[in-house]
């Protein structure tokens, strides 16, 4: 499968006040968690339906607090994107069972390539079914895809309008720390708004 949510929150499959059921069921439990005490405290409560969630919504819980670990890292309100993205694309009327869950390893190399670049626009997210995430900017005819890979490596594919008019296209792997180095000869700012 290769879903892809490009960054925008998908309105045609959501209901609940723009979220998808998946997400809302998460939201719901998250809620349920969630209570204030007596005294104006937060209370966190053990979620007792936690051991009847599938696979694939545990993976999600991993996968968002992941993301929650690292927020600070990223620009503001990039967290809570991401944290929707992910829950869009692994939504019951999007994800297909037979498809391989987002590794933990692929999303460290995801959440890391985004800290390397330092990118202030967020990408559109997917998954290749074998428990890789997919990360992409557009603009225009200029096209970045990142394969972030169980491996911790990056793999990347671009097509870039150079300054005479030309596309130029490359693709190469490495480390999620060396992607700036690597990409800076195609002047990623275009994608990475920096």
């Amino acid at each position: 499968m290769t879903y892809v949510d490009t960054g925008l929150l998908g309105l045609g499959t959501q209901a609940n006040g723009g979220l998808s059921s998946f997400a809302s069921t998460v939201v719901g439990g998250l809620r349920r968690m969630i209570n204030i005490g007596q005294a104006g405290h937060l209370v966190l409560e053990a979620d007792r339906t936690r051991s009847e969630l599938t696979d694939r919504e545990r993976r999600l819980e991993e996968i968002q607090r992941l993301i929650s670990s690292v927020s600070m890292h990223l620009p503001k309100g990039f967290a809570v994107g991401l944290n929707g993205q992910f829950a869009n694309m692994m939504a019951d009327d999007a994800w297909e069972e037979s498809d391989s869950l987002p590794s933990l390893r692929s999303l460290k190399s995801f959440l890391l390539m985004l800290i390397a670049t330092g990118t202030k626009q967020r990408p559109g997210i997917g998954t290749n079914g074998r428990g890789s995430i997919t990360a992409f900017w557009r603009d225009g005819e200029n096209r970045l895809t990142i394969d972030c890979l169980p491996s911790g490596n990056t793999r990347w594919v671009l097509t870039r309008v150079n300054a005479t008019g030309e596309i130029e296209r490359a693709a190469a792997e490495c480390q999620p720390e060396r992607l700036c180095e690597v990409l800076d000869p195609f002047r990623p700012e275009v994608w990475f708004g920096q």
